[in-house]
């Protein structure tokens, strides 16, 4: 055989090998969608089946809507993602930002990481041609993660029981830490870069979204804990005004201790960050400088231990006089409130019922959150509140070498339940208050009671072995999460919880109601909207409408002494 002749079967037969295994690859995950002409070029997604129904849609991962965070753009607003011509193959989950593993405190991650995953139960698209009353409402998810970690990957934030109700769904990966939170007040570092990224994916949606059979006029953005703080911080920036038009916030407000950093608290840990990596400065221009250079995995490592319980890096107030129309959010949300300066959109807010025992891996864990609580409070409310807290804490101390499970469960719940109070119900029950008097759309308000038992996340993901409902359980209710054990039949009481909550969301998206059907035999119940009663939806067993708050007496006893000049000290407004 010829040298030539050799060559050439060699390639052929490299060539068959090479397209042998894609197409296997490619029945294993899905055949190949249409391709989709986005304004920056075609993509080229999946069609999936939902893993209950086995609904047919269209997966499209990994998209960009932002050019790679790096070099000159490092801690600046981002800019559109550059054009490309080739179709884009989205079948792979995109790059995740830079960040450190929750539990396994694993650095993964890459700078080049602005992408977003599209979900649609359309599998035929027109070339962007579609008519309106063909177009799909539109689900904008925001994860949380302490603004420390988290990404959108399907594994987890799987969109089938979103697909299955007929919605369109878009989650977005945005900086985090301080590659994405870094304020020093002046120009390339003046803070709230993720919550721009945010809004720049919301913009691509508002381009693109119809192509793939979703309607730009409806889209409600959604989120939980940190996400869920983005999500209001979206209503208050005039960056983000017209780009949705309903909002869900689960389980986290800006009001929230954890939430929002004055702008003097911003720019203290930003001097930490440069500290603990040896950056030794008072200049402000200098250290921007240096932490230009250090590489993103030493900016995550150091940021580590800037501070405990609390996210180090947060959303903060930055000055118009140096941000410019570049600026997210340039007066204080409390003010903002006070004057009724927010988008006047249908929302649902609300709470689970054990927040803080997400955190109880540990004791240690929860005398952190105790310090964090007590720190967060002023001293007419530590003196009414924090007494429990501290009581709690000195408690806690003194069984440092013991397993928490070790300890009275009473015991633990009490200082937990305390914590979630302090932490977080207090702060959504406070924004609901607020906005009453000026919001001129509906706004829903519940309590998740419903505790998934072995299926919780706490328990799976956490190895926390107490029961309740746990901060972030409710993700499970919502999405459908490779990575955990879950039931799928569809008589067992977890899915038709799931079900419900599913439906009721999505009723939200396309009604902005989430109850509009009285003959809707899931749900056999009307939620009202709060008003000035607080009546709320508690998600339990079954469905109940309270006609008062979801709070306990110490929430009374905190809302009571606490006053917005109190709010507007802690949000950086005096």
């Amino acid at each position: 055989m010829s040298k030539s002749l050799y060559n050439n079967c060699c390639n052929l037969f490299t060539t068959t090998i090479f397209f042998i295994i894609f197409k296997c690859i490619i029945q294993i995950n899905g055949e190949l969608s249409s391709i989709v002409y986005t304004n920056q070029g075609p993509v080229q997604g999946e069609i999936l089946q939902t893993i209950v129904n086995s609904v047919s849609y269209s997966s499209f991962k990994g998209i960009p809507y932002g050019k790679p965070p790096i070099g000159e753009l490092r801690f600046k607003p981002p800019e559109k993602a550059e054009s490309w011509n080739e179709t884009l193959i989205s079948t792979s989950e995109g790059n995740q930002c830079p960040q450190m593993d929750f539990i396994f405190k694993n650095y993964s991650g890459n700078e080049d990481c602005l992408n977003l995953n599209v979900y649609t139960p359309k599998t035929i698209f027109e070339d962007g041609n579609n008519s309106s009353d063909k177009l799909l409402p539109v689900m904008v998810w925001i994860f949380g993660g302490q603004f420390k970690f988290g990404y959108v990957n399907s594994s987890f934030y799987g969109p089938d029981f979103f697909i299955e109700d007929n919605v369109v769904l878009v989650a977005m990966n945005y900086r985090l830490g301080a590659l994405g939170l870094l304020a020093l007040n002046i120009t390339g570092a003046t803070g709230n870069a993720a919550l721009k990224d945010q809004t720049l994916a919301l913009k691509w949606v508002k381009d693109n979204i119809i192509k793939f059979g979703g309607d730009p006029n409806s889209v409600t953005l959604f989120g939980t804990s940190t996400g869920a703080s983005c999500v209001d911080l979206h209503s208050f920036s005039k960056l983000s005004q017209g780009l949705f038009h309903k909002s869900i916030s689960m389980s986290g407000t800006p009001l929230n201790p954890w939430g929002f950093s004055t702008p003097d608290e911003a720019e203290a840990r930003a001097f930490k960050l440069g500290e603990l990596l040896g950056i030794n400065t008072t200049s402000k221009e200098i250290l921007l400088k240096e932490l230009s250079e250090k590489s993103a995995k030493e900016i995550v490592l150091a940021t580590e231990n800037i501070v405990k319980a609390d996210r180090p890096f947060k959303s903060t107030i930055e000055s118009y006089e140096i941000a410019g129309e570049t600026a997210f959010l340039s007066e204080c949300i409390v003010n903002q409130l006070e004057k009724g300066n927010f988008s006047q959109i249908p929302h649902i807010a609300g709470f689970v019922a054990n927040e803080i025992l997400s955190f109880a891996t540990s004791v240690q864990s929860l005398i952190d959150q105790s310090q964090f609580a007590l720190k967060s409070m002023n001293k007419v409310l530590h003196n009414k509140v924090g007494e429990k807290i501290e009581s709690f804490m000195e408690y806690l101390s003194s069984k440092s070498k013991y397993n928490l499970t070790d300890l009275p469960v009473s015991i633990v719940m009490e200082g937990i339940n305390n914590l979630s109070d302090v932490l977080t119900i207090l702060g959504i029950d406070t924004k609901q208050k607020l906005m009453l008097p000026f919001s001129k759309s509906p706004i829903y308000y519940y309590q998740n009671s419903f505790d998934a038992g072995n299926y919780s996340q706490h328990r799976q993901r956490y190895h926390i072995d107490f029961d309740g409902v746990a901060h972030g359980d409710d993700l499970i209710y919502l999405f459908y999460p490779k990575i955990y054990k879950v039931p799928l039949d569809p008589t067992n009481k977890f899915s038709i919880v799931r079900k419900q909550m599913v439906r009721m969301f999505t009723n939200f998206a396309k009604y902005s109601n989430p109850t509009p059907n009285e003959t809707d035999n899931l749900l056999n119940i009307t939620w009202p909207v709060s008003g000035v009663e607080g009546v709320h939806l508690k998600i339990g067993n079954e469905l109940k409408v309270i006609n008062s708050r979801p709070i306990n007496d110490n929430i009374k006893i905190l809302e009571k002494y606490q006053n917005n000049c109190t709010l507007k000290i802690m949000n950086g407004c005096e």
